[in-house]
């Protein structure tokens, strides 16, 4: 395949620093990911984030902030895909709203998870465990 794709994804935090993730099903195989998806043609970052949050988290109320990470993983012969990371403060009202959209067949649930979560689970992460545990010690120290 030679398109490239490109991700934005949203790096969310609860009030008691749990990292907010999605997971995804996928041939039959489930992984926890950052809420986020695929840029359209012609749409901007901060429009695919605003419109990808809504679809998969169901919320409105929320500011898109600083650029956390651009990383990419190439699959040879199968996908190359950059990911573009933001850092996303919900508005404290919005929490509670938080939930899997009804009509979105790729994501089965979201969690916020701790550290010691992450770490103690045999759930697969994506792109790993590694990836989430140092975004969380990155922006804890941000």
């Amino acid at each position: 395949m030679d398109i490239i794709e490109i991700r934005a994804e949203a790096i969310i935090f609860s009030v008691d620093k749990k990292l907010l993730l999605a997971k995804h099903i996928k041939n039959s195989n489930s992984y926890w990911v950052l809420p986020g998806g695929h840029l359209k043609y012609g749409e901007g970052l901060e429009s695919c984030i605003r419109r990808e949050i809504y679809e998969e988290l169901n919320i409105k109320n929320f500011n898109v902030e600083e650029l956390i990470f651009v990383d990419e993983f190439i699959e040879p012969n199968l996908r190359h895909v950059i990911k573009i990371g933001f850092h996303i403060i919900i508005a404290d009202d919005e929490f509670q709203n938080i939930r899997v959209s009804e009509n979105n067949e790729a994501i089965r649930e979201v969690k916020f998870f701790s550290k010691e979560e992450i770490i103690d689970t045999n759930e697969i992460f994506y792109p790993s465990k590694e990836f989430f545990l140092s975004l969380m010690e990155m922006m804890r120290n941000a």
